[in-house]
């Protein structure tokens, strides 16, 4: 698929972007999904329509990673009758890149990076930031999130951030859309927010430490099969409807219930918290397991009734 770039200025083509299917893989990771002719600058990627919708200052943006993003958000805002600009940067750091010439401390020449002249349609508006799902576990990403909000702020944007749960199948919000729905992605925009403005004692991992010491002795994970097993007082068994999500959710209601900040407590109950409670607690060691605890003794056969010793024949 070959993405055309054009200035919203202008209306010309300023270069475009080429994603392969099969590009080459390289120490296990795709190399060159998304390559550009030589010698083209970086540019933003604005979608049809945006012409019109930066004439108007009070529409805000939102800057995305892919173009497919772009494209998917803006006929999702289009079908929730949102006035809303989505940007795709072409990647984490895509707002920066080669700006023009300057001399280093030798007296050469030599190329002068920072932020694309493209990011000055973002001054002084509202701009979400929504990078794919793993700015929640990669911390590059992260880095480059912090500073694409850093340069925004100097920019004087009111700056969002909005956070994609991480699920199956997730890694960018044309992705979401498709799995989750209109609506799903409604709510992650409904639950952006500063960055700045979220209290230690309700971040997520605070959360997912208060979930931990309620269930830690009665919950196991068990990431080489992917599932949860609860014991029920008798035996361990594989949690087969959601049950420990529901219990995360519980925990964050609970939390946000106590909240006084009437702005903060809803995004405490959000979905996006509570998934984000559950998968940081799978890596808790208190409930992490391994195929081989489940049949560390061979004496020891799990019923549904019980435990057997099959020693002593004993329930």
């Amino acid at each position: 698929i070959v993405f055309p770039y054009f200035s919203p200025v202008t209306g010309r083509r300023v270069t475009a972007r080429l994603r392969r299917d099969n590009p080459e893989i390289e120490d296990g990771k795709e190399k060159d999904k998304y390559i550009s002719a030589y010698g083209d600058g970086r540019h933003l990627y604005f979608p049809p329509g945006s012409a019109a919708k930066l004439k108007q200052p009070n529409i805000p943006i939102a800057l995305v990673e892919s173009e497919k993003a772009s494209l998917a958000l803006t006929a999702w805002a289009e079908r929730r009758r949102m006035s809303l600009l989505p940007l795709a940067m072409g990647g984490c750091w895509g707002w920066r890149g080669r700006i023009g010439k300057a001399e280093n401390a030798r007296g050469e020449r030599v190329d002068e990076t920072g932020p694309l002249r493209d990011l000055s349609c973002c001054d002084k508006r509202k701009v979400y930031v929504l990078l794919d799902a793993n700015v929640e576990t990669n911390p590059k990403v992260q880095q480059a999130q912090a500073a694409l909000v850093a340069a925004l702020r100097k920019r004087e944007c009111e700056v969002f951030l909005c956070i994609l749960p991480i699920l199956d199948g997730v890694n960018g919000p044309d992705d979401f859309i498709a799995v989750c729905g209109d609506q799903a992605m409604a709510e992650v925009f409904a639950c952006a927010h500063d960055d700045v403005d979220r209290p230690a004692e309700y971040a997520d991992d605070a959360l997912a430490l208060k979930f931990t010491e309620m269930h830690g002795n009665d919950l196991r994970y068990t990431a080489a099969w992917g599932r949860w097993s609860a014991w029920d007082g008798r035996v361990w068994r594989p949690d087969s409807t959601y049950y420990v999500f529901d219990l995360a959710r519980k925990v964050c209601r609970a939390e946000s219930s106590g909240c006084q900040n009437g702005r903060l407590a809803p995004r405490i109950a959000s979905a996006v918290t509570v998934s984000a409670v559950e998968k940081l607690a799978r890596a808790n060691r208190r409930h992490a397991a391994t195929v081989d605890q489940w049949a560390a003794d061979p004496w020891l056969l799990n019923t549904p009734g019980g435990v057997i010793d099959l020693r002593t024949g004993e329930l």
